[in-house]
């Protein structure tokens, strides 16, 4: 869902801007060219931080996963170890 609301929010902002870049062109009296080259670099810029607003919101779910992992994995090897010896004494005893 993060890449719908990333566009959403793109979308938006786009919009915005586009607004109120006419509005400060028509004040400053821009040309048309310059306008478009202002108004692509500021929604260049939402979307650059969009997307890593997007990709730090991926990273702390998988930060969380792994977390999860470890909790899993740790008792998991902590058992493999004691398994390990045992087999072996097995071995030995046998």
């Amino acid at each position: 869902m993060l890449w719908l609301r990333e566009r959403q929010a793109r979308l938006l902002c786009s919009r915005e801007l586009r607004r109120l870049y006419k509005a400060h062109a028509q004040a400053r009296g821009w040309d048309q060219a310059k306008l478009q080259r202002r108004l692509r670099a500021a929604c260049d810029l939402v979307q650059t931080y969009l997307r890593s607003t997007r990709e730090v919101a991926q990273f702390h779910t998988y930060e969380r996963l792994f977390s999860l992992w470890h909790v899993l994995h740790v008792p998991l090897v902590y058992m493999l170890v004691l398994s390990a010896i045992a087999h072996v004494v097995a071995v030995h005893m046998y």
